[in-house]
């Protein structure tokens, strides 16, 4: 089940710039979190508004529409140095930031990404995990803090 209009907007409220193209590459676009990984600037094009997928499901291209907020929020987000339009590299990682603005908002689904919703809980879907599990899931070395600025950052 894809999250509802004020879920979303939850989500893009308690979000950073690169959060929030996370969000809206999700619940706008419908990429999932390898996509969202693995989208380049080259493949984003704000004056057609769209973007191309190059790797989607089973290996398979796509073009995809931006909605207005999105192509907004992409818009005004800093190129990066690598050509990748957000600093994750893996969907474990884009997986871990959803959860974490999940948490923030009060949202109780991750159903942008489906199969983070068997990782980020640890007991069937019922609720999240406790903070300090929620600690050693997004820093496992123990070395990070669970900080608004980790979760507004641009990792």
């Amino acid at each position: 089940m894809p999250y509802g209009d004020d879920e979303v907007a939850a989500l893009v409220q308690v979000a950073g710039p690169a959060d929030r193209v996370l969000v809206l590459l999700g619940a706008h676009a419908g990429l999932r979190a390898q996509e969202c990984a693995d989208l380049r600037w080259a493949e984003v094009h704000l004056a057609r508004r769209d973007l191309l997928v190059r790797r989607g499901k089973g290996g398979k291209q796509r073009l995809v529409v931006l909605s207005a907020s999105l192509r907004q929020s992409l818009a005004t987000l800093p190129r990066r140095a690598d050509g990748f339009v957000l600093g994750y590299r893996t969907a474990g990682s884009a997986w871990r930031h959803m959860y974490v603005l999940c948490t923030l908002a009060g949202v109780a689904e991750l159903s942008c990404f489906p199969s983070a919703r068997l990782l980020a809980r640890g007991d069937g879907g019922s609720s999240p995990p406790p903070d300090a599990q929620l600690t050693a899931f997004l820093w496992p070395s123990g070395s990070g803090s669970s900080s608004w600025p980790y979760c507004r950052g641009d990792r």
